[in-house]
């Protein structure tokens, strides 16, 4: 942009750097409850036990031991995870209590699995003979 020469010298120019003092940010009491709110829960995949009488593992794995409690047949628990193939369950029932159950022993419906995070901390090996 050209300056008219003859306003040139009524032009303020500066030069370096301008502090700019901003507003101190001061505490409302809206701003203060919606702090103090409890957030809201995650979102909780749920499951219906479809086994008789399951035993939670504390791996996914049938050889595994037991983590000390069972789930019955038409009992609601919460699924936390499935592991790699999608085979086994980690799962809360009504007491707290967390472990591993063969995905076959659980219904979840099949639009909410999506949801469910994979949990990769156990390794699964297939062995698969070579032809004779």
């Amino acid at each position: 942009m050209l300056i008219d020469p003859k306003l040139r010298g009524k032009v303020p120019v500066v030069d370096g750097t301008v502090a700019v003092k901003q507003p101190t940010p001061q505490p409302t009491e809206e701003a203060t409850q919606a702090a103090t709110e409890a957030a809201a829960a995650c979102p909780v995949t749920t499951g219906i036990v479809t086994g008789s009488n399951v035993a939670l593992k504390e791996k996914p794995d049938t050889t595994s031991k037991d983590a000390g409690a069972t789930v019955r047949q038409t009992e609601q628990v919460t699924v936390l995870s499935w592991n790699a193939s999608g085979t086994w369950f980690k799962i809360r029932n009504k007491d707290g209590v967390e472990g591993w159950v063969g995905s076959a022993y659980v219904a979840v419906p099949q639009p909410k699995w999506a949801s469910i995070p994979h949990d990769y901390s156990f390794v699964e090996v297939t062995v698969t003979p070579v032809g004779k």
